[in-house]
């Protein structure tokens, strides 16, 4: 097993990673609302879902090594956590994807209902997402998991040393890449997967599970960069660029859905559903681009030379 020091150090990164990301979102809501942009607390959010998974990681990491004690945060915790993160980010690059396309749009008097339906329902969605953000960030549970998760990963006293300079211990460098192997293991099979998907809706529910993947294997080897070197950030930079282009996929399965629903209300309600019919169809073009985008950053990510350090 790892050496604690070997522990505490790659987990105490990423605990400063997540303080961090949550001390720049507190600075940014403590802000008027007129002297913050969408596009700022977007990109905020993004940075802390990111933290919260290298924090899951780290916790990996610690529990790999010792006993996990009763006050350290379990896994469901920080899944909670990166979910509904998650959440928020997606409802928000989804509302800048269907705003971009209909600023683009002739606009058209008849159907300037159906876009101030759509805009509404978008602008709905996003309020959802980020009022369940907020809530959840100003929490006493989430408060509850920070706490637990510094106490739990640093020694009390004192500074966590240097992760390159911690892994000298029996075994430390073995196993810290044998979970790194086993978290692309999962990815991989992930993305196997993917080509025996039944119809579209499986496609792109398990293509979201690729990038779930890939965002947890990327965050981990992030963290063991200090321990293996130059070859484990590659890998991690390669897998971040396919969970990105998934990210975007995701965006515009979220944006389907959405025309999908305000075009059967607009139905019901005798209005012309055109522009929802419209925007599906560059809304999918999107989409398939994205996919594309993704099979040639996998193609990339998934050679064995990417995967050599793991050895």
């Amino acid at each position: 097993s790892p050496t604690p020091d070997v522990v505490r150090a790659a987990a105490a990164t990423g605990l400063t990673t997540l303080v961090a990301a949550d001390r720049t979102w507190r600075g940014l809501t403590a802000r008027q609302q007129s002297e913050r942009t969408p596009r700022e607390e977007t990109e905020a959010l993004t940075v802390l879902a990111d933290a919260a998974r290298r924090a899951q990681a780290a916790l990996t990491l610690h529990a790999a090594a010792q006993p996990v004690v009763s006050s350290a945060p379990t896994a469901d915790e920080l899944l909670w956590l990166t979910g509904l993160l998650d959440d928020a980010v997606r409802a928000r690059t989804t509302e800048t994807l269907l705003a971009e396309l209909l600023r683009a749009s002739p606009v058209d008097t008849i159907r300037d209902r159906a876009r101030e339906n759509l805009l509404a329902a978008l602008t709905q969605r996003v309020d959802a997402a980020s009022t369940t953000a907020s809530d959840a960030l100003t929490s006493q549970r989430y408060l509850d998991l920070l706490e637990a998760l510094e106490n739990a990963v640093t020694p009390t006293g004192d500074d966590p040393p240097s992760t390159a300079a911690s892994a000298r211990g029996p075994g430390a460098r073995t196993t810290l890449l044998r979970l790194a192997a086993a978290a692309d293991r999962r990815l991989v099979d992930d993305a196997e997967h993917v080509d025996v998907a039944l119809d579209q809706d499986s496609h792109d529910a398990l293509l979201d599970r690729v990038r779930h993947a890939a965002l947890s294997a990327a965050a981990l080897a992030a963290l063991l960069a200090d321990v293996v070197g130059a070859d484990s950030q590659a890998y991690a930079d390669d897998v971040s660029t396919a969970a990105h282009h998934l990210a975007r996929h995701a965006d515009t399965v979220g944006a389907r859905e959405l025309l999908e629903a305000q075009a059967l209300a607009a139905d019901a309600a005798g209005l012309s559903s055109f522009t929802h019919g419209r925007l599906h169809g560059q809304v999918s073009a999107t989409g398939e681009a994205e996919d594309a985008a993704y099979e040639r950053a996998w193609a990339s990510a998934s050679r064995p030379r990417r995967r050599r350090w793991m050895a």
